[in-house]
């Protein structure tokens, strides 16, 4: 009798990585990303940021569930702060209204907050490199870039963002984080927060071969494109595993 052993251990074998892969898509797709966009009162700029920063930083040392927490403000109108939030899932999103220290932010900045919008949004690339952890903040180099990108090319600009940009964004130790993100209302509009090192980094990554083919495609995507100059008030995000987008 031929012993059938081995080809039934490879399907099981198979079978389970299908599904572990599978589950590992699942759970990234789970995650709720948005963009927290705040108007603050001039007079209470100081004390707001020591609110921010302190939450960020509690939450990402105390809860699981906070991926990232990206924290910056307009160098030239600072009561601009926009926040790139990055939960797991849902669950740990209620989960952190729910905390002491993101309690402790909300009372005591209610009367501080002109202005609140809440945009849900759908990641398009994502990097974070473990030097930003360790990088003096005064010397980083930060930009937010708000897009509308023509609603039939939208598709390909994805494709170009994963298949050009990331692959060479990994090879830049200047690019510290990378994350673009659009609307899931208006998905022509896409924000996107890069961080580098220092102004050398940034302008070294201008001449990079990845950039320069990105800009050269791209230029029939976009419709519009705004650079804003911001400062971190804080960084806040867990180390990204490796291989994970």
């Amino acid at each position: 009798m031929t012993d059938y052993s081995h080809i039934y251990y490879r399907i099981i074998l198979l079978v389970t990585m299908s599904l572990a892969s599978t589950k590992a898509i699942a759970q990234k797709s789970s995650q709720l990303v948005r963009l927290a966009i705040i108007e603050v009162d001039t007079a209470h700029l100081d004390v707001y940021n020591e609110f921010l920063k302190e939450e960020i930083e509690a939450s990402i040392k105390k809860e699981p569930g906070v991926i990232t927490l990206y924290g910056v403000a307009e160098k030239e109108n600072p009561e601009r702060v926009t926040l790139f939030e990055t939960y797991a899932d849902s669950s740990e999103y209620k989960s952190h209204l729910a905390t002491p220290h993101f309690q402790k932010y909300k009372q005591g900045t209610l009367q501080m907050v002109k202005h609140l919008e809440l945009q849900e949004t759908q990641p398009i690339l994502y990097i974070r490199k473990p030097d930003l952890a360790k990088a003096p903040a005064h010397n980083l180099f930060i930009r937010l870039i708000k897009m509308e990108i023509d609603s039939k090319e939208i598709d390909n600009f994805k494709r170009l963002a994963q298949s050009v940009m990331l692959p060479g964004l990994q090879k830049e130790p200047g690019v510290l984080v990378m994350y673009a993100v659009a609307s899931k209302k208006e998905p022509t509009s896409v924000s996107i927060l890069e961080v580098y090192a220092d102004s050398a980094a940034y302008k070294s990554h201008l001449n990079t071969l990845h950039f320069l083919k990105y800009k050269k495609e791209s230029e029939k995507m976009i419709k519009s494109l705004t650079m804003i100059d911001v400062k971190p008030i804080a960084l806040g995000s867990k180390p990204q595993e490796r291989g994970k987008r």
